[in-house]
């Protein structure tokens, strides 16, 4: 083999080696651009993420109240548990709270601070409230207000709004006003009182009279009271025949209402009834007074007649 065909041939395999060189290189230099563009996009959309969540990166989880309601006067427990949803800390966070003017804020203050929240971190923040004595029932709207710096220094204010119920629970006392039945005299009409002597007002009370085996109903065995506030009281009358001959009878009594809200309660409640006898109740006593007395007036009715009639006779015979 010639020394030129040697030479031609390590020129040729040069060649090669240096296009696929460079087509490697190209290859490398191509990956590179992509990899470099690829990462400018997350960045960008990472960006674009944070931009986007920032207006609501803090979130209120849950608020909660122990107990459930406040009635008048009395305390109770406001929990919020929040949350930072960014991919960032935020710092100085104040949270507002702006309470009706049924409520006020017990032993306590209106603001509470967080230093700082990192990324996925949750906090509790805790008030106590207390619903003034002359408060109205119902359900009271409270603001809540949330102020916090990003990372950048940049403040960010949420704004939202959450309830407060204030509620009692309705407490009637039943009991015996009055009664006509007695023994000796076992048809009357009975009288019972219902007192309101709890906080809470109550609407749409009816009072139904059970049937028994000891008593029968003469008449109406159901009636409607209607409302009756704190602190107050009605009666209602039921007409019974009584047929057990016991000493002491129960009235069952069914009785429906709601509370200031609207929730609805069914109570059924006994209310015993003694019967007394007629002299215990001062009947008998009673009866034979008035006897006394009526005999008492015809004697001096008699006495009087007696009297004007022999005036007369002695009149008539002084003149004769």
């Amino acid at each position: 083999m010639s020394k030129t065909y040697k030479y031609t041939n390590h020129i040729k395999l040069l060649k090669r080696m240096k296009k696929t060189n460079l087509l490697l290189i190209s290859v490398i230099l191509f990956l590179l651009l992509v990899l470099q563009v690829s990462a400018l996009a997350s960045t960008d959309e990472n960006e674009r993420s944070d931009r986007l969540d920032f207006g609501h990166v803090l979130n209120v989880k849950s608020v909660t109240m122990d107990p459930p309601f406040i009635p008048q006067g009395g305390s109770a427990n406001l929990t919020l548990l929040l949350e930072n949803n960014a991919n960032f800390i935020i710092k100085d966070v104040r949270i507002d709270i702006d309470l009706p003017s049924q409520i006020a804020f017990n032993n306590d203050i209106s603001q509470k601070k967080i230093v700082k929240m990192e990324s996925g971190e949750m906090r509790i923040v805790y008030y106590n409230v207390i619903a003034l004595p002359s408060a109205i029932e119902g359900i009271y709207e409270s603001e809540l207000t949330i102020n916090y710096l990003n990372n950048m220094g940049t403040e960010r204010q949420d704004n939202s709004t959450f309830s407060i119920m204030i509620k009692s629970t309705p407490n009637i006392v039943v009991k015996i006003d009055k009664s006509e039945v007695y023994k000796g005299s076992n048809v009357g009409e009975v009288t019972i009182k219902f007192i309101n002597n709890g906080l809470a007002n109550i609407k749409l009370l009816t009072v139904k009279l059970l049937e028994s085996e000891d008593f029968e109903i003469i008449e109406s065995n159901v009636n409607y009271i209607g409302d009756l506030d704190s602190d107050d009281f009605e009666t209602v009358g039921f007409r019974i025949k009584e047929i057990s001959g016991n000493s002491q009878i129960n009235l069952p009594l069914e009785i429906q209402y709601k509370d200031a809200l609207n929730n609805n309660y069914l109570e059924t409640i006994n209310v015993p009834l003694k019967l007394e006898k007629a002299s215990d109740l001062g009947l008998g006593n009673g009866n034979s007074t008035i006897i006394w007395i009526i005999i008492f007036i015809i004697i001096i009715a008699a006495w009087i007649f007696y009297k004007r009639y022999k005036n007369k006779h002695h009149k008539k015979r002084l003149f004769q």
